[in-house]
């Protein structure tokens, strides 16, 4: 953990500040945990990476998942986040978002990367083009995580890249901290992205920044669904129903930009709406957004 982010960190319920305890070298975070000031709550950090998230909440814990995932990609496990990151640089679709990066990059400050994955959300085209870039990246899962660390490592050129495993609609990151929250696909494919929004408005400092690639499902092909799966899918991702531009405004966001790109058609396995709309023999298709957001000074 870089020295940049090392005193945004407070509990997830209460927001109470946490301090660090354990091996620092070269400024950063190694073995240790954080803890608050009456000692009754606190977190390990294991290789630089706090970790808010237990076992069972953590769907990347199963090794058995994690096998069956690289088996059905072919891929060994040190290759998993090569194989995307390398993918992201070389996506045909790049050079359309190159000026959305580069308005990330010039709005500048610490960036956190909401719910990450394995392709690490905006990171990769990010550090592509400025490898001093300040970028927290966060996701449920721990294995994951590690992996994204050691390449890291592996790489050497990113100094103030950093991790932490916690659940985005309960950031464990004190209020008006940080310059820009980015999401790739993270907010859409979580339930409770609502709140995942209404969190992202509380730790940016006014005039900070939202910027979000994400996707909701085509209004027609979504309604041929039965209407008490429309109604549950509503309920636990409500921008389905709302739209996303109403859920920010909502949130106290001002929109700088927003639009709609491109459509794609979800096969068997892409997600969990997608599985949904294979039982039902349904083609399901998403239409992409890209939308910036401001909070108000």
């Amino acid at each position: 953990m870089h020295k940049c982010f090392q005193d945004i960190f407070v509990s997830p319920a209460e927001k109470e500040p946490l301090r660090y305890e354990g091996v620092i070298e070269d400024d950063r975070w190694t073995d240790g945990r954080l803890l608050n000031e009456s000692g009754n709550f606190s977190v390990p950090v294991e290789n630089g990476i706090p970790l808010f998230v237990s076992p069972e909440k953590d769907p990347w814990a199963d090794r058995t998942n994690q096998g069956n995932t690289l088996a059905r990609m072919g891929l060994a496990e040190d290759n998993f986040i090569p194989f995307h990151f390398e993918g992201l640089l070389e996506w045909p679709e790049r050079g359309r978002y190159d000026y959305w990066i580069q308005g990330i990059i010039a709005h500048g400050g610490k960036i956190l990367e909401l719910a990450c994955g394995p392709g690490g959300g905006f990171a990769p085209l990010i550090l592509d083009d400025n490898p001093q870039a300040f970028i927290l990246l966060c996701d449920l899962g721990r294995w994951l995580l590690h992996k994204w660390r050691l390449f890291s490592e592996s790489k050497k050129r990113w100094p103030h890249l950093s991790f932490a495993q916690f659940d985005v609609t309960r950031l464990p990151i004190k209020s008006n901290s940080l310059e820009a929250v980015d999401s790739f696909g993270g907010i859409s494919n979580i339930n409770g992205g609502a709140i995942a929004l209404l969190e992202s408005y509380r730790i940016l400092k006014p005039d900070g920044r939202l910027f979000m690639v994400d996707a909701t499902p085509v209004t027609g092909q979504f309604e041929a669904l039965p209407m008490q799966v429309q109604a549950e899918i509503r309920h636990n991702f409500p921008a389905v129903g709302k739209g996303y531009e109403k859920l920010i405004t909502e949130a106290g966001f001002e929109i700088i930009d927003f639009e709609e790109t491109n459509r794609y058609t979800l096969k068997h396995g892409d997600s969990e709406l997608a599985d949904i709309a294979a039982k039902y023999q349904i083609e399901m298709q998403i239409q992409f957004f890209n939308l910036e957001a401001k909070k108000p000074l």
